[in-house]
């Protein structure tokens, strides 16, 4: 009796957590799905690393990451790279948008600098074939002058 009892319970808990994932996972799959923003930050993040543009370049070749630039920066709207500059959980995203937000804006609010230029956090740098680390606020002074 004691094992029947604990099987019909191990089947409805095993139950209710199919009927309920499946459910979280295609709300989030649809709208990450539409939403081509959403394919640009996770590809951004999921490379963290920030990639210096190549200024003379003879091949004329674009990185991975300076291609998802350009498409965050013609996608994305003045209020959404405020909110991914200040309080996106990666910092290669948040970098990328705050770049992103002074090529588009040429007036950024006062709290929002202060953030990013208050914003420590180490930063992996790639140019070229070198890599090093950086802090966000140092490489966003840059975007600024």
């Amino acid at each position: 009796m004691k094992k029947f009892l604990l099987l019909i319970l191990i089947f409805c808990n095993t139950n209710k957590m199919t009927i309920a994932a499946p459910k979280t996972n295609l709300i989030t799959k649809s709208i990450s799905s539409n939403n081509p923003l959403k394919k640009i930050i996770k590809a951004i993040a999921k490379s963290n690393v920030y990639e210096i543009p190549r200024v003379n370049t003879t091949d004329g070749s674009t990185s991975r990451q300076n291609v998802q630039y350009e498409e965050l920066l013609k996608i994305a709207t003045v209020q959404e790279l405020s909110d991914l500059a200040t309080k996106n959980k990666n910092t290669i995203v948040r970098l990328y948008a705050f770049r992103a937000l002074v090529a588009k804006q040429k007036d950024i609010p006062k709290n929002i600098i202060d953030l990013v230029l208050n914003d420590t956090e180490t930063v992996n740098i790639k140019d070229g074939d070198k890599i090093a680390k950086a802090p966000l606020n140092s490489i966003a002074k840059g975007f600024l002058y």
